[in-house]
């Protein structure tokens, strides 16, 4: 049995994490989360003291789910082109939709204006996909999968720059036609072509 509130954390949670990646951070208010669960403000102050608190938890809680997929994608196959398509299907999950993006490219258009924890941890995220990535690609090659001829390190953050960037400009062109185009690119250089 949940102790009591669990539900209701991870209600505010669901609720911020979609409100960032359609609104960004600084467009929504714990009014604005409080109407759409039907709780008063001083149920999320509860859970999350400062709206800083909230950002972090969210951070943390969507990079770890993104963490988990790819160790469950590694531990499923040894296939990088396999894995590289699992890895993606988040991406195009919210390309698929008409305004979500991923939560961390929603709150790096936001970098600035963000509290100092929450920018760390949005720069550990793309920190930690790019090494990922890195890897990746370099096993492909070593295993004679994949034949880039570009620094592993420089293509994955091409890679993931790409990948944010094609959320970013589909949803302001009402399609999934940049994303789609961004990894066919990365494809067709992993492949050597």
């Amino acid at each position: 049995m949940k102790p009591a509130g669990i539900d209701t954390a991870q209600k505010i949670l669901d609720i911020v994490e979609e409100l960032i990646q359609t609104r960004g951070y600084n467009a929504f208010s714990y009014q604005d989360v409080a109407a759409r669960i039907g709780i008063r403000t001083a149920s999320i102050h509860y859970h999350f003291p400062a709206k800083a608190d909230l950002g972090r938890v969210v951070i943390e809680r969507y990079s770890a789910k993104l963490a988990e997929l790819a160790r469950t994608v590694e531990a499923g196959t040894s296939d990088p082109w396999r894995i590289l398509s699992s890895y993606l299907e988040p991406f195009f999950e919210f390309a698929d939709t008409a305004e979500r993006i991923c939560l961390c490219g929603a709150l790096a258009g936001e970098y600035g204006a963000l509290p100092e924890d929450m920018k760390d941890l949005v720069a550990v995220f793309f920190a930690e996909h790019e090494a990922w990535l890195a890897r990746l690609f370099t096993r492909g090659l070593e295993a004679g999968v994949f034949a880039f001829t570009i620094d592993p390190g420089v293509l994955a953050r091409a890679f993931f720059s790409a990948l944010q960037g094609g959320l970013l400009v589909g949803r302001a062109a009402g399609g999934r036609a940049q994303l789609d185009a961004c990894v066919e690119v990365f494809k067709a250089l992993l492949r050597g072509k």
